[in-house]
């Protein structure tokens, strides 16, 4: 099962893309929209993650896109899908090392510009926990726990942390060269000229949409992919 995500839906040869990669791999893949890969991720959410209590307030964050839904135990409420993805903010808002105080104040504008109305729109559902996903989440998730006195779980799936936990975490990102970064216990070497805005991002989102928490779900689009396949097989 092959599904293109952000990157193919935005280019203007997309389409080209996908013959190509059927013509030359054999492989057909399927472009789908950003509510879609939003119902499929929730999906995976909801069986990797106790949504207790309920509703859930999920992020996932990828290169491309962010994805944002509401969800419980009985399915999906609410999904949006924003072209936020850390790639795509660190090329348009991060023009140096460490980043600029001036491309810092730029990206919050535009996350709050965008965020500000999901924020709005999800409040009525009155969620009561938040979920993240997706590799740049997890790292941070990572980072986190590699700073309390324990040791850091094995599995990050279902591991919880604080705003107040997050923060001077994501000062010192802000603050550090690429070089510092890489030393930082639970980062991904290929995730550090990407944490920068991904950090602003959870931050700001965390704010806006008023999470004092977030649980991470280490399943995300691929395995709900494979669930909904289950489903449809079943």
């Amino acid at each position: 099962l092959a599904c293109a995500t952000s990157a193919l839906r935005s280019a203007v040869n997309g389409d080209a893309v996908l013959d190509r990669i059927e013509a030359e791999a054999g492989v057909t893949a399927d472009a789908i929209d950003g509510l879609e890969e939003a119902r499929l991720i929730f999906g995976a959410i909801r069986a990797a993650v106790l949504i207790d209590p309920g509703p859930a307030l999920c992020f996932d964050l990828g290169g491309g896109s962010l994805e944002i839904m509401v969800g419980d135990s009985n399915g999906l409420l609410f999904a949006a899908s924003e072209r936020l993805g850390v790639a795509r903010l660190s090329a348009q808002f991060v023009s140096a090392d460490p980043i600029p105080e001036g491309d810092r104040r730029r990206l919050h504008e535009h996350l709050v510009d965008v965020l500000g109305p999901i924020a709005v729109d999800t409040a009525r559902f009155e969620p009561k926990m938040g979920v993240g996903s997706s590799g740049t989440l997890e790292d941070l998730a990572h980072m986190v726990a590699a700073r309390r006195d324990e040791p850091v779980p094995r599995s990050l799936n279902q591991l919880t942390f604080s705003r107040e936990e997050l923060q001077p975490l994501h000062e010192e990102l802000l603050a550090s060269t690429s070089t510092q970064r890489r030393r930082i216990d639970g980062l991904d070497a290929k995730r550090v000229d990407l944490i920068v805005a991904g950090s602003e991002l959870l931050a700001t989102a965390m704010d806006l949409f008023e999470v004092q928490e977030l649980t991470i779900s280490e399943w995300a689009l691929r395995e709900g992919i494979v669930l909904d396949a289950i489903r449809h097989h079943d």
